[in-house]
């Protein structure tokens, strides 16, 4: 699958799935594609569309947050793992 096509499914998936599917497939989109930094922008939109005005601030922006620690916790896991293309030497 083409990082173009999963980009749209993820636009749609926005509004047509449930968090916890958009949350499989945004972590799914950070193992697949090298730097997927596009994952942060769609929890970004995710948490824009869904956020609750009563909460404070940092809350509202959880799923943003998350995505940012999951983004450089699997980026930095990859140049370790043996079957994942860019860990082997050239």
């Amino acid at each position: 699958m083409s990082r173009f096509i999963y980009n749209l499914l993820l636009v749609l998936g926005i509004f047509l799935f449930n968090w916890w599917i958009m949350l499989f497939l945004l972590i799914l989109g950070i193992i697949l594609f090298k730097d997927f930094f596009e994952a942060v922008f769609f929890a970004l939109l995710f948490d824009l569309v869904y956020m609750n005005s009563g909460n404070l601030f940092y809350i509202n922006f959880i799923t943003t947050a998350s995505m940012l620690i999951v983004y450089f916790l699997v980026e930095s896991i990859k140049k370790y793992l043996k079957f994942y293309p860019d860990s082997l030497p050239r």
